[in-house]
């Protein structure tokens, strides 16, 4: 926990005990840290408004001497000036300028370190009489009761308000992990959805570069505009009915070419009309609205008409069975468009009564179509109604 590794929650807990006891002239703390993996300490001089806190430097025998009282199995111990090692003299390693008011009372909480399992220790200074204690006789020296239950009633409170400290930190911990998860996460997911989009892109400009290679044997190289392809994208038809449409327009575009062979012709949005296909596309919430397996087939074919005829009409030709059995995309023959019209009669029937908003353009102008229909008008269809 990066809370763990800084001061911070040293400076908190002596800015608490200067709120707890009033009376306290000083404090030290010297805790283990394990970023730096050694001794640190921290010190305060009390009163001031701004309150100021000198970090202290630790020597090799600095060090020996307090791990002593680091390995310390209670609570809090209350401690002489000369007891205190960083307060005396050892053979000059630590100047005396540095702490000034020196107290015969010093209050050492002993707070475990979970790092190495020894005790971080807060040394706080009180003064040699009752002080804030009581409201009288504040001349009397504390007495060792007074000083047993100051210094568990103060240990108690310190280790209490590290401990809410250590668990505000693995909160804003986990909150910052469970951020940075999110965080991941909905970059994995812009991450794929570019991948996904990427690959319609290709997919759309795939398939248009094999109409148009197919229709001008690769004789003229074709682009599609980034504008082109987002009207693709969002195109809601039958994708296999924009054939036509691309056709036409990249007929167009070379049309305005003198060589169009010798450089890229780029098609753009606007050379692409679907007005024309608009109808195309209900098929297939006819396929998804009724029972498929059995009429799977007669839509199959009613859409492949379909296609066809919007093909031939694109094309300015004369909408007979002849030319739209050679705009299937396996030519068939005009006698097997008439076979299959025969076979499926009783479906197309039922199919163009219940969908009268489908297949627009056969129905009207195809006439293989018209006349199966026309000898049918007052029959009674036991397939009227689809259950």
């Amino acid at each position: 926990m990066s809370f763990l590794l800084n001061k911070e929650p040293f400076k908190k807990l002596i800015d608490n005990a200067y709120s707890l006891m009033p009376g306290l002239s000083k404090c030290v703390a010297i805790y283990y840290s394990p970023n730096n993996k050694s001794l640190l300490a921290l010190k305060n001089i009390h009163p001031s408004e701004n309150l100021k806190y000198d970090e202290l430097e630790i020597n090799e025998l600095l060090t020996k001497n307090i791990e002593k009282y680091r390995n310390e199995k209670s609570s809090f111990l209350w401690l002489r000036k000369n007891e205190i090692p960083f307060e005396t003299n050892h053979d000059g390693i630590i100047d005396m300028d540095m702490f000034s008011e020196l107290n015969a009372n010093v209050l050492m909480v002993c707070i475990p370190n979970k790092f190495d399992n020894k005790k971080d220790l807060i040394f706080c200074y009180f003064s040699d009489n009752f002080g804030s204690f009581k409201m009288s006789d504040s001349s009397k020296p504390l007495t060792s009761d007074n000083k047993s239950i100051i210094g568990t009633i103060f240990s108690n409170t310190l280790k209490s308000i590290l401990n809410i400290f250590y668990n505000e930190e693995d909160e804003i911990s986990q909150f910052k992990n469970q951020t940075k998860e999110i965080i991941s996460g909905i970059s994995q997911q812009n991450t794929s959805l570019k991948q996904v989009l990427a690959e319609k892109d290709n997919d759309i400009i795939g398939y248009c570069n094999k109409i148009l290679n197919s229709e001008f044997n690769n004789v003229v190289q074709f682009k599609l505009s980034s504008s082109l392809i987002e009207k693709l994208k969002n195109y809601k038809g039958n994708f296999d009915s924009i054939q036509p449409s691309i056709i036409k327009a990249a007929e167009f575009v070379v049309s305005l070419e003198n060589n169009p062979t010798r450089k890229t012709l780029i098609i753009e949005d606007y050379h692409v009309n679907f007005s024309n296909i608009t109808t195309i596309h209900k098929t297939e919430e006819v396929s998804e609205s009724i029972y498929s397996a059995r009429y799977a087939k007669t839509i199959k074919l009613l859409d492949k008409l379909e296609f066809a005829a919007h093909k031939v009409i694109n094309e300015e030709k004369l909408l007979t069975s002849i030319n739209v059995g050679q705009a299937f995309e396996q030519p068939i023959s005009a006698p097997a468009i008439s076979d299959a019209l025969k076979k499926h009669k009783s479906k197309i029937i039922t199919l163009l009564s219940n969908y009268p908003e489908n297949w627009r353009l056969i129905r009207k102008e195809f006439r293989p179509l018209i006349n199966l229909l026309s000898p049918s008008k007052n029959v009674v269809n036991e397939d009227k109604k689809i259950a």
